[in-house]
């Protein structure tokens, strides 16, 4: 049964990660950051998890976190028009 949770955290891990690479907007990207760190966490911490297998992880949730993080602020500052304005046609 521990095998079958421990799996079951390894696997939700990893989706979590590749969600991070997906988030769509900064509330989103924090929550499955947080959400997937846990999952990592918990691993480490029954010790299922090798040392250099936590730190792969936990690499690869950074830079995907990073990476969403920094395209969503430069979104932020520097949004889409979503419709064309007045001064369009001049």
């Amino acid at each position: 049964m521990i095998d079958t949770v421990h799996n079951t955290h390894l696997v939700k891990a990893h989706e979590l990660i590749d969600f991070i690479g997906n988030a769509t907007d900064l509330e989103s990207l924090v929550l499955l950051f947080g959400r997937a760190y846990g999952y990592i966490e918990s691993l480490r911490d029954t010790k299922i998890l090798p040392h250099a297998a936590f730190a792969n992880m936990e690499k690869q949730a950074r830079a995907n976190f990073e990476t969403i993080n920094t395209r969503l602020a430069a979104n932020a500052r520097r949004p889409d028009l979503v419709a064309p304005s007045w001064r369009a046609k001049e």
